[in-house]
């Protein structure tokens, strides 16, 4: 298990978005909207449709991106470079090609299940897209970026994503507390009463809540990282939280976009040591 990775004041947004071939009515640009609703969509599934490059205003400690959420299929495969310069001639980091979904490890599953031989089982939240997250192995420092996906065989005929997250990290030195911290669906549900005295229930989409605490930081990243992380983020800036950036299995279930709902006081617990404690709401 890795310390959570939270990512924050998203840079992308005021950077340049190029590249691939995307419908006119659906740019780009609506990727550095916060409003996932406002989508982009690719023009096909060519591999020169469904790449983009991204100049941002100055370069990044990137320790993670997330593009999403999408109609992904658990088949895709992406790969993600960095490059020194705006003409792109000189490369700084290359992910290659890799499948971009979480694969069930061996004989985990029933033999009659169509994903038994390969792993990879379909994408079965119909609430919320697969999220393309990108976590290099270390953390690269670029402002010229390409994301490329290969999802040829999606029988939608496009991809669609809603956000383009490239931000500022915040990586605890110390993990988060085993207690005070969850993961829940937060009720969001429309009910009614009948005149028989009945209740009407509609569904709506029950957002994620992220709990989690820190006991014992050490002050200096306290009064400086986590205190920069709250007055940036406020509670109305967006947070893309990675509880556990090693759990590939279970990432799109725990990995999500948010808004903090709970930010506790910077606390002095021992000496030159101390705590505080948040709590993350899914943005539908």
């Amino acid at each position: 298990m890795a310390n959570a990775l939270f990512l924050y004041d998203c840079q992308s947004d005021r950077g340049a978005l190029s590249g691939g071939s995307w419908a006119p009515a659906l740019p780009l640009a609506n990727l550095q909207n916060e409003r996932l609703e406002k989508i982009t969509r690719s023009a096909d599934l060519a591999l020169a449709s469904t790449l983009m490059h991204v100049a941002l205003a100055a370069p990044l400690e990137m320790r993670a991106l997330a593009l999403g959420p999408s109609n992904l299929t658990t088949g895709y495969s992406r790969r993600v470079r960095a490059w020194a310069d705006s003409g792109r001639t000189a490369l700084l980091h290359d992910s290659g090609w890799v499948r971009g979904a979480a694969q069930a490890p061996w004989n985990t599953l029933n033999w009659s299940d169509p994903a038994f031989w390969d792993g990879y089982q379909p994408w079965d939240d119909d609430e919320r897209g697969m999220w393309l997250i990108y976590i290099p192995d270390q953390p690269v420092v670029a402002q010229y970026w390409t994301i490329e996906i290969d999802d040829r065989n999606n029988s939608d005929g496009h991809l669609d994503f809603g956000r383009l997250f490239m931000g500022r990290a915040w990586q605890p030195s110390l993990n988060y507390t085993y207690s005070g911290n969850g993961l829940s669906l937060q009720e969001n549900s429309v009910k009614a009463s009948t005149l028989a005295g009945g209740l009407v229930v509609g569904r709506r989409i029950n957002p994620r809540v992220f709990r989690c605490a820190f006991d014992y930081l050490p002050e200096i990243e306290l009064f400086g990282q986590v205190y920069d992380f709250q007055r940036v983020t406020g509670f109305d800036g967006q947070v893309f939280v990675i509880p556990d950036p090693e759990d590939d299995q279970y990432l799109q279930r725990r990995a999500f976009l948010s808004t903090a709902t709970r930010m506790d006081a910077l606390t002095q617990a021992v000496f030159a040591r101390g705590g505080t404690a948040f709590e993350f709401r899914e943005v539908i």
